[in-house]
């Protein structure tokens, strides 16, 4: 009876340890987290391709440059988003979809803006850019601590990929400052 006893209180202490885990990110996050009914289809479900596939769609149809330059940043910003949903619910995957999405649409910013003009507009755009560009850094800043926070039941090689792809998304965020600066 003893030993029935204390494995039924196992899944109880684990509950309250994954409870602990998610308080301590709601602390550190305050109200920035979205949920994953704010986001929609994250890179865990079926039918995420899909959504990918319209918003490069979209991307494409956008003949305005200073437009499609935006939407690639408002897109990779929804990228950060679900990527600190996926490290919450640990989706290592799905988190890693997260960062090559990412990265595409970073670069397909990054391209856009290399052929914007130097006329008044474009310095407006690119003010706009920098000032999106910090939101973005303050959400892989969101992210990282969420890895660790999560990182503290992990062995030293999870840990290790895990801020492997913070990284990633920090220094794709970093090319793209260098970009709008070098303009």
């Amino acid at each position: 009876f003893l030993s029935m006893f204390l494995f039924s209180l196992v899944p109880v202490y684990a509950q309250e340890d994954v409870e602990r885990v998610d308080e301590e990110i709601e602390q550190v996050l305050g109200e920035t987290t979205l949920t994953e009914e704010e986001i929609g289809l994250t890179p865990d479900k079926f039918g995420y391709g899909l959504k990918i596939a319209i918003e490069r769609i979209r991307l494409a149809l956008t003949l305005n440059k200073e437009r499609k330059t935006k939407l690639a940043l408002q897109l990779a910003d929804k990228r950060l988003e679900e990527a600190k949903l996926m490290a919450r619910l640990n989706k290592l995957e799905a988190l890693q979809r997260a960062k090559e999405e990412h990265a595409k649409l970073v670069q397909k910013a990054k391209f856009e803006l290399e052929t914007l003009g130097e006329d008044e507009e474009g310095l407006e755009l690119q003010t706009e850019i920098e000032s999106e560009l910090d939101e973005q850094e303050n959400k892989i800043e969101d992210l990282e601590n969420v890895v660790l926070i999560k990182a503290k039941g992990l062995s030293e090689e999870q840990k290790a990929k895990l801020l492997e792809l913070v990284e990633n998304f920090r220094s794709e965020n970093a090319d793209i400052k260098v970009k709008v600066n070098e303009k």
